[in-house]
Order: structure tokens, then sequence, then C-alpha cells
């Protein structure tokens, strides 16, 4: 489990990193889900503090982010790495990486908050859902899961509309998968009250989502 203090020193590198590039990074994976989920402030979605932290670095970015930090490439997961101190952050540049999200879609439609572009919560549920197939038995399988299901429920009165382009089939079989998993038990504390409610909004969207499929 990440520590609060660690959580600090991430959070202010990625202020820092993002800062320089406000136009051009857009942040993704456990720390969009942060800020996803404390902009919601919903008392039974308690945020979650990550590790890391993941940034979508457009083209045009790349050769000043470069000179700025000691870049590291990871060709096996396609990815870049930089580390400020003792926080390791990944970077998925523009045309370089195999997101399922392209960085233009991503970035037309990404929200600002706390002064800080975030991946849509859509985008965000594809790539997370990505890493969840990737990893679902690992111990950061157990968190996508969670994330997954946070984002469903953060997602319940919206229609789908980038999933439904993008997604296929085992994306639904796996947010199945996701809505009977304990995660909903676990976003709040092993609150069986709050657990079924997250769980019922959760499936609002999934339903709206097989509905549009057919």
């Amino acid at each position: 489990m990440t520590t609060k203090a660690h959580w600090q020193k991430v959070w202010g590198v990625v202020k820092q990193v993002t800062s320089g590039f406000a136009e051009d990074c857009v942040l993704i994976g456990g720390v969009a889900v942060y800020l996803h989920t404390k902009e919601a402030a919903r008392p039974e979605i308690p945020v979650e503090f990550t590790q890391d932290a993941d940034m979508y670095i457009g083209q045009h970015a790349w050769p000043d982010l470069r000179d700025a930090y000691v870049v590291v490439p990871n060709r096996r997961l396609s990815k870049h790495q930089i580390t400020v101190g003792d926080v390791e952050v990944d970077l998925y540049i523009e045309h370089h990486n195999k997101l399922r999200v392209e960085y233009a879609d991503l970035a037309l439609a990404a929200v600002v908050i706390e002064g800080i572009r975030v991946a849509a919560l859509e985008h965000l549920l594809l790539l997370k859902l990505a890493a969840l197939a990737d990893r679902g038995s690992s111990p950061h399988g157990q968190k996508d899961r969670r994330d997954v299901a946070k984002i469903l429920v953060l997602l319940n009165d919206t229609p789908p509309h980038y999933l439904l382009a993008q997604g296929g089939d085992d994306d639904v079989d796996l947010l199945d998968v996701v809505l009977k998993s304990s995660a909903f038990l676990e976003i709040p504390d092993d609150n069986a009250h709050a657990a079924t409610r997250l769980r019922k909004q959760a499936t609002t969207f999934v339903t709206k989502l097989k509905k549009a499929r057919l």
C-alpha cells in the first residue's frame, strides 16, 4: 500500500513534470483515477494513492522532455521512464506506444482537474481494461479492478460513446468480471450496503453499453 508520504512525493513530481509540458501532457493510470475520484468527492468512493505516475506525451513535447530529464526506454512495454528522486514516471509517447487510445483522441477529450490535463473517464476506462487484461491475477490487477469499478460508478449517468466505438466483446466480458468481483466491497472498506449501491450504479453503465451494442 502506498503511504501518504510517498504519494505526496508522487504528486509533487506530477506537478513538476506537467508544469513544463502543460499542453502536451495528459495524465492516465492511477493518478488520473485518483484525480477523478477526488473531484467527484463521494464519501463512499475514497481516493487511493498510487506508487508512481503515468503520462501520455504529445510528439511535439518529446524532444524538450528528453532534454529536461534522463529518459530510459522500455521497449518491451513500448514506453519510456524517468525517475525523479524515488518516484518513477512512465511516459507513453504519441506514435511510439501500444496503448488502445490514440493521443489525439485522448488530448481532445481531456479534462482539467487541479490545473492538470487528465484523461476523460471513458478513455481511462479503456486503458484500465487493457491493463487489467494484462495483469489481472497480480496485486496490480486487484487495484486495476477497483479503478475500473470506480470509473464505472462515475460513468453511471453517461451514455457510452468511446467504449461503444472502440471496445470489443473481450472488454464487455471483462466488465462483467469486474461487476461480479469483490472490488465493490473493497472500495467502501467492506461496507456491504455501500458496496451494493456502488455495484448497482456501475451496472447501469455496463447495461447501457450492452444495449447499445445490439
